[in-house]
């Protein structure tokens, strides 16, 4: 599967074994930019907190992965 986020040293679409990233941020336009960070970043759960958001991965393989403070809003 593909999709439209593509990596700029390989010109091909992102392979991640995330399906489903989610974030709560205070307005729609930062949950959806940093929700893209989500599928391009390693350090993407540890990250998010830094920028005030919370963030849900769901992984390919059904499992689900979240920053720390998910917790507060879930």
């Amino acid at each position: 599967t593909r999709h439209h986020l593509i990596d700029t040293v390989s010109c091909q679409p992102f392979t991640y074994d995330g399906v489903s990233v989610s974030v709560i941020a205070v307005s729609a336009a930062i949950a959806e930019v940093v929700a893209k960070c989500g599928f391009l970043r390693a350090d993407f759960l540890d990250w998010a907190p830094s920028v005030g958001t919370a963030a849900l991965v769901i992984h390919r393989d059904g499992t689900e992965a979240s920053t720390d403070n998910w917790k507060d809003y879930a």
